[in-house]
């Protein structure tokens, strides 16, 4: 139930907003000098002054329509007062969205570099793309590519869109799954806010034109219908963000505990095989090899990259800058395995079944497994801040664990698409981000001994 007091102070604080933002729009200028004062970095304001220009002035905008909306119309007014949760998810919704178009003129090195001269290859030929090994992305992108042929736009804007649905998509299911496991309207809110406006989300689809947030969408329903303990659900969904990116093994622990658990039927697993290799079959109808339909991408992701750490703030921004001999990586991916087995033995014997721990789990694995394995990348830790969020709202007290370990992640993303020289080390990131996996062990002891003390 949302109280008078409630509504007041939200409508107070929409209207005060909307004043800043609208005066720092019009001094952009400024505020980029602060900036520079601050973090003691200098910024290419040529770049980032049309982008941050427009990002306040529709903030503001948006804000102040709302605000004056509610304030005259009786209608709208009455709206507000029976239906304030909707209300203020629409204008965080709409908000959100301009301020996305407004980086959407960036291209990206990647762009550039990868997803363009792909898109013009399939232009050119799209059955002849299809059966070639164009790119190193899974079939199932592609599809989107060929997709995008047929669309009279820029590319570029084609390739953002789709990211950018799955980046509402994603905060709409962040806020049902907060809903649904603390029972807080207001909570289930501002979770998904926090995912509407988070900066690394924004970056990551809006500007840099990347599809994180589409394989993280579907292993965050995959871990919402694991939470509801429907099964067939979880690894259906969970195939379909495998069949996106390899990195959705991030997650694999956690279905890997609840196997073992008996939470997930063997019986269950026959969905992955299934749904994988429907995926496949249009591109095999094309011409492709079925090796390559299966195997194919993910074989030329994992050899493309040599590079030990790309701007991610993990174990080896600390101790490395280098490239790694065959027989080291492998004995690093080794122990990272060694890591995860040793902690799914600890909760597979923990007695305790509480829905909550899923969350927990999922945040902790996808924040140690791209910690750990080498050649990661710095958006690699784009689904640990997904459960980062999801944690914050259900594991209130530890809130500030979140909190660090998103900001860990977000320097190496501005480093990369902005060029941005800054005082703020990578390294001190990454020390930053395994403090924050420590305090998470800390979190998982404290619950298992309250628990033991419990039973």
């Amino acid at each position: 139930m949302v109280t008078k007091r409630t509504r007041i102070i939200g409508f107070t604080v929409l209207l005060a907003f909307s004043l800043i933002f609208l005066c720092l729009s019009f001094f952009s200028d400024f505020s980029y000098n602060l900036l520079e004062n601050l973090l003691r970095m200098k910024i290419n304001t040529d770049r980032w002054l049309p982008i941050i220009g427009k990002l306040l002035f529709i903030t503001s905008f948006i804000l102040l329509i709302s605000s004056i909306a509610v304030l005259f119309f009786p209608h709208i007014q009455k709206f507000y007062e029976e239906k304030t949760i909707l209300f203020y998810a629409i204008s965080f919704f709409l908000i959100a969205l301009l301020c996305r178009f407004a980086g959407f003129s960036f291209e990206s090195g990647d762009y550039k570099d990868c997803l363009k001269p792909w898109f013009d290859t399939f232009k050119e030929g799209r059955l002849e793309a299809m059966r070639s090994d164009v790119g190193d992305y899974p079939v199932i992108y592609k599809y989107f590519i060929i997709l995008f042929t047929f669309i009279p736009i820029n590319p570029l804007y084609s390739y953002k869109i789709l990211s950018i649905i799955f980046d509402f998509l994603l905060a709409i299911y962040s806020g049902l799954f907060i809903l649904k496991a603390t029972d807080s309207k207001i909570k289930a809110l501002f979770g998904y806010t926090v995912v509407l406006f988070l900066p690394n989300f924004i970056l990551n689809s809006a500007v840099w034109a990347q599809c994180d947030s589409i394989f993280s969408f579907f292993c965050l329903l995959s871990c919402y219908y694991l939470y509801l303990n429907k099964e067939k659900k979880c690894i259906i969904y969970y195939t379909i963000a495998f069949c996106f990116k390899i990195q959705s093994v991030f997650f694999l622990p956690v279905l890997i505990i609840s196997l073992m658990k008996k939470k997930i039927k063997i019986n269950s697993l026959i969905w992955f095989p299934i749904v994988y290799v429907i995926v496949s079959i249009p591109s095999i109808i094309c011409g492709m090899s079925p090796f390559y339909a299966l195997f194919g991408a993910y074989l030329k992701q994992t050899t493309k990259y040599q590079s030990i750490s790309f701007n991610a703030p993990n174990l080896y921004m600390i101790f490395n800058h280098g490239f790694l001999d065959q027989n080291i990586n492998f004995l690093l991916i080794s122990l990272t395995l060694a890591l995860c087995a040793i902690i799914a033995f600890i909760f597979t014997n923990d007695k305790d079944d509480k829905p909550s721990k899923i969350i927990l789990l999922s945040y902790l694995f996808t924040l140690i497994v791209p910690f750990t394995l080498p050649h990661m990348h710095e958006r690699y830790f784009f689904l640990s801040d997904v459960f980062a969020i999801l944690f914050a709202f259900v594991f209130t007290q530890y809130y500030y664990i979140s909190i660090i370990t998103i900001f860990s992640s977000l320097p190496g993303l501005i480093a990369y698409l902005f060029g941005i020289n800054s005082n703020v080390n990578l390294v001190f990131m990454a020390y930053l981000m395994f403090t924050g996996i420590l305090l998470l062990f800390r979190v998982l002891h404290k619950e298992i001994k309250l628990e033991s003390i419990n039973q």
